[in-house]
């Protein structure tokens, strides 16, 4: 599925920003590299839908001593469109779409702060249908937002 989306973006003109070239956050990804995020699920009413950052917080604080649930601050996400790796795609070897951590390998990355931990997030019970329940999530790339 990696080189799928990969492909797909490729063909929107959508290139990926090597991990050297990375901005310093999240707040600094220039337009033609932002890519918004949306997690949707049916109802029995309208589609829900919530940006991705809603559904995952921040499990503790970054020394670990406290709990603080916390959403992932809002914004755009950095289509990064991973690397090769010994002639492989690497996104594709490793099954990584979306990261919250600083992950080269995956195709988009959060750039959020305390990226190089990924024992502080965990997923937001409390805005998600419950565990197992279909959910479609939707990347909206600068070309067609």
């Amino acid at each position: 599925m990696p080189r799928d989306v990969h492909v797909a973006c490729l063909l929107l003109g959508v290139q990926g920003v090597s991990a050297e070239l990375w901005p310093d956050g999240f707040l600094s990804i220039a337009p033609e590299n932002q890519v918004r995020i949306e997690v949707s699920w049916k109802s029995n009413g309208p589609i829900k839908k919530l940006p991705i950052s809603k559904s995952v917080v921040r499990a503790c604080s970054p020394d670990k001593s406290k709990e603080a649930k916390v959403c992932l601050a809002d914004g755009a996400w950095l289509y990064s469109g991973s690397y090769l790796r010994k002639g492989a795609f690497a996104a594709q070897v490793e099954g990584s779409v979306i990261a919250i951590i600083a992950d080269r390998a995956a195709l988009v990355n959060g750039l959020r702060p305390n990226n190089d931990d990924d024992s502080l997030f965990t997923v937001n019970r409390h805005s998600l249908p419950r565990r197992y329940y279909p959910v479609r999530i939707t990347l909206t790339m600068p070309s067609s937002q």
